[in-house]
């Protein structure tokens, strides 16, 4: 589901930098990052600064992926592609080393859903 929301999120994304740049406004750029595992989630802080938040390793690794993601990418890790099975095309990146990891992390850009594929492929030319 994050990886559709993501990919949800680029083409609204895409439509809006379209208006601002017909409004001669510079368009905003993001990249997503995706990893899959346990973590810790729940209230943190005081009863003056309460805030729902997730902890754990899982969480730091997402993190260090979400900042290795150029604009208008999403960046998936191994354990996460893992779980998608065929619903998506993809490219594999240079394995990088992450603060905190012993070896260096394989990623994956997501390019679009093969569904979404198969339905171009399948509309009649227009």
């Amino acid at each position: 589901r994050a990886v559709s929301c993501a990919l949800d999120q680029m083409a609204v994304l895409e439509r809006f930098n379209r208006e601002r740049v017909t409004r001669n406004q510079p368009p905003l750029h993001v990249g997503v990052g995706i990893h899959t595992g346990p973590v810790i989630a729940g209230y943190v802080g005081s009863s003056k600064a309460l805030s729902y938040t997730v902890i754990g390793d899982t969480a730091n690794t997402s993190s260090r992926i979400c900042s290795t993601a150029l604009a208008g990418q999403i960046v998936v890790s191994e354990s996460t592609l893992s779980l998608l099975g065929n619903r998506y095309e993809y490219d594999e990146l240079e394995p990088q080393p992450l603060k905190g990891k012993e070896h260096p992390m394989r990623r994956f850009v997501i390019l679009r859903s093969r569904a979404a594929m198969a339905t171009a492929a399948s509309s009649p030319p227009g």
